[in-house]
């Protein structure tokens, strides 16, 4: 990590955030699985320590796949549970946890949180200043569109943005999104 930031630093690049568990919860654990809050809490606590040294605070975190035979209940209220106990580490250590929605019609089928609605429910109910909601403009999109007015219904909690062209996630001029508008 000493390498990489003095590589980010003579470059003058800054790392704004990077992923903490894997979609579909095979490194790092699973919000939607009650058994791997240990696993998600320790991993958090490692991936701090290196983002730090890279002067990174900002953490993606997934959901994992849905789990057959529970409740989409049981599920989320283990998201808020694991969540709301990282709340207190993250903020402790200075650092903004971004709940993201992806699609699970193209790229992340069997996905728990597919929507922006129900992430945006989800860190009101956790309300604390450091989960915050990652807004994804591609995945929304292909989801649910509608994407100024979701935009601006939750722009106080959303914590950061993703961006690419609809359909085939390419370039932002390329596709049915009018991203100057949606910028503006």
């Amino acid at each position: 990590d000493r390498k990489l930031k003095a590589s980010l630093d003579k470059c003058g690049l800054k790392v704004n955030n990077m992923v903490l568990n894997a979609w579909d919860a095979t490194l790092g654990g699973s919000l939607v699985n009650s058994k791997d809050q240990g696993l998600y809490l320790e991993n958090l606590d490692e991936v701090i320590k290196f983002a730090r040294n890279i002067g990174c605070s900002k953490l993606i975190t997934c959901t994992g796949k849905e789990i057959a035979g529970k409740s989409r209940k049981e599920q989320r209220d283990n998201i808020i549970s694991t969540l709301s106990e990282a709340a207190k580490v993250v903020e402790k250590e200075g650092f903004t946890l971004l709940l993201e929605p992806l699609n699970t019609y193209v790229d992340h089928p069997g996905y728990f949180l597919n929507s922006a609605k129900e992430g945006a429910k989800i860190i009101r109910e956790i309300n604390h200043p450091n989960i915050r909601l990652l807004y994804d403009v591609y995945h929304m999109q292909i989801m649910e569109g509608n994407v100024i007015s979701t935009i601006e219904q939750n722009i106080g909690i959303i914590g950061h943005f993703h961006a690419a062209g609809v359909p085939g996630r390419g370039e932002l001029y390329i596709g049915e999104l009018n991203y100057p508008h949606i910028i503006k």
